[in-house]
C-alpha cells in the first residue's frame, strides 16, 4: 500500500510539474484549447525539407500580425460597409446598390483546413495568395480600379466545418470581411466525433449567445443501418473529456491535439510523400463500394451537410456572402496526365482510388447542392482541376504547381462578380 501511495505521489507531482513547464513554455503548433482556436501572430519559420521531392529544399512559413497568411490587418480597413452591388453579383440579385464612399478595400478570407493553409508552401506560394494576385492583375488589366483588395490565407491544418464555424464566430466576424471562401469536404469524411463534438460543444457555445439549429440528424428510413461496429459511441466519449478538460490544462490540450492528431493520420489527410508512378494498386468489389457509400450515406453525410448548412447560414447572417468550393483530388476515373496511371485503381487508404473518389464526390455534391440552395457562387475545383499528379505531392496536398492552378481557377471565378460590384 506504502509503494502505491508513493508511486501515485510520484505521478501526480510529476503532472503538476509538467502542467507548469506547458502554462510556462506552451508548444509550438497547438491549434485548439477545447473549442476555442489559438493563433499564433508575427511568427516566421524556416522549415528545410529533406523528404518531399516535389516541395523547395527551403520553406518560409509567415504568420501576420491577426494570426494568417497574407498582409497584416491595418484597423483603418474597418471604415465603410458592405458594398452591396458585390453582394448582388456573388448573389444573383438585381436589387439596387447603396453607395459606400468611404470604403477602403474589398476584404476576403479564405477559409479551409490543410489544403488551404498550405502548410508547406512558401509564403506567396499557397493559393490563396496566387488567387490574390491573380485577381489584382485582372483588376488592373480591366477598367475596375486597382488598390481595393485585402485577402487573408484563414486556413489552418486540420479544420473541418466545425473548426470553421468556431472560427467565423470567434475571430473571423470582428475584420468584418465581405467574402470568406470555404474549401470544405476533406476533414469531414468519415468524422462522426464531429457530430458529437456539435452536441457537446457548438449547441452549449450558441445557446448561451447566438442561437440557431446546428442538430446532426442521422437519415431516417425505414431499413436498417449499415453496420458500424467500429464508430460505436462509447469510442467517441474520451474526446469530448479531453475537449472539455482542456479548456484548463495543457497536458489535456497536448492529449487531445495529439489524438486529433492520430484521427488523421487514420483518415489519411496528413502529409506525406506520394510516388504516383510507383505506387500500388489495390481491388474493391461491388459489395465494398456500397457499404462505404451507404455507411457515409447514413451515419456521416447528413451532420456534414448540417454543419454546411449552419456554416452557411451562420456566414450571411453577419451580412458576409460565403463562397464554396469543392475539394478536388489526384484519384478517381481519370488517366494521371503526368505520369499515365490508372488513377481509378490506385491504392488509397486501403482501397482503389475509385472508391475514395465515390466517397470524396459524396460530400462535394453536398456542397454543390447547399450552394445551389442558398443561390451562392459555387468554384468546383474538382471539376475544373485536371487529374495531374504534378498538382500534388500527396493525395489531397498540393505542390506549388498544383496552389498556381487553383489560384488562378478561383481568381478567374471569382473576378466577374466582383469587377461588376465594384464597377
Amino acid at each position: 500500500m506504502r509503494n502505491l501511495l508513493l508511486f501515485t505521489a510520484s505521478v501526480l507531482v510529476a503532472l503538476l510539474l509538467a502542467e507548469g513547464i506547458l502554462r510556462l513554455v506552451p508548444l509550438e503548433g497547438q491549434r485548439i484549447r477545447g473549442d476555442r482556436i489559438i493563433l499564433r501572430t508575427n511568427t516566421h519559420l524556416d522549415i528545410p525539407n529533406f523528404r518531399n521531392p516535389k516541395l523547395p529544399e527551403r520553406l518560409q512559413h509567415t504568420r501576420n500580425n491577426i494570426g494568417f497568411r497574407g498582409p497584416d490587418w491595418e484597423p483603418s480597413e474597418l471604415n465603410g460597409a458592405m458594398n452591396d452591388s458585390i453582394s448582388a453579383a456573388l448573389q444573383g440579385s438585381d436589387r439596387e446598390p447603396a453607395e459606400h464612399p468611404d470604403r477602403k478595400s474589398l476584404r476576403i478570407f479564405a477559409v479551409g483546413g490543410s489544403t488551404t493553409e498550405c502548410f508547406y508552401l512558401s509564403d506567396g506560394f499557397d493559393w490563396p495568395a496566387v488567387m490574390a494576385r491573380e485577381l489584382q492583375t485582372l483588376m488592373e488589366q480591366g477598367t475596375t480600379p486597382a488598390g481595393r483588395l485585402w485577402i487573408n490565407n484563414a486556413g489552418l491544418d486540420g479544420h473541418s466545418t466545425f473548426g470553421h464555424l468556431i472560427l467565423l464566430e470567434d475571430i473571423l466576424v470582428r475584420y468584418q470581411p465581405d467574402i470568406i471562401l470555404y474549401l470544405v469536404g476533406a476533414n469531414d469524411v468519415g468524422r462522426l466525433d464531429l457530430s458529437d463534438h456539435n452536441n457537446a460543444g457548438i449547441s452549449s457555445r450558441r445557446s448561451r449567445s447566438r442561437g440557431g439549429n446546428t442538430g446532426t440528424d442521422n437519415a431516417s428510413s425505414g431499413t436498417a443501418a449499415p453496420s458500424r461496429n467500429s464508430f460505436d459511441k462509447d469510442y467517441l466519449r474520451p474526446s469530448r473529456i479531453l475537449s472539455s478538460a482542456a479548456h484548463y490544462s495543457e497536458i489535456a490540450t497536448l492529449a487531445d491535439n495529439l489524438l486529433r492528431g492520430w484521427r488523421a493520420r487514420k483518415l489519411g489527410v496528413t502529409h506525406q510523400n506520394i510516388d504516383f508512378a510507383n505506387h500500388p494498386t489495390a481491388q474493391h468489389t461491388e459489395t465494398e463500394l456500397q457499404q462505404t457509400l451507404e455507411i457515409n450515406q447514413y451515419y456521416y453525410l447528413p451532420g456534414y451537410r448540417n454543419r454546411l448548412e449552419t456554416l452557411v447560414t451562420r456566414t450571411l447572417s453577419h451580412g458576409i456572402i460565403p463562397v464554396l468550393l469543392t475539394q478536388p483530388v489526384p484519384y478517381g476515373p481519370a488517366t494521371d496526365l503526368a505520369t499515365g496511371v490508372d488513377l481509378s485503381a490506385i491504392e488509397v487508404r486501403g482501397s482503389t482510388g475509385y472508391l475514395r473518389w465515390r466517397e470524396i464526390e459524396m460530400y462535394n455534391d453536398i456542397t454543390r447542392q447547399v450552394a445551389q440552395r442558398h443561390g451562392l457562387l459555387l468554384i468546383d475545383l474538382e471539376q475544373e482541376l485536371p487529374k495531374n499528379s504534378d498538382f500534388y505531392y500527396d493525395f489531397i496536398h498540393f505542390t506549388q504547381d498544383g496552389a498556381q492552378q487553383v489560384g488562378q481557377i478561383t481568381a478567374k471565378t471569382l473576378l466577374p462578380a466582383i469587377t461588376n460590384g465594384m464597377d
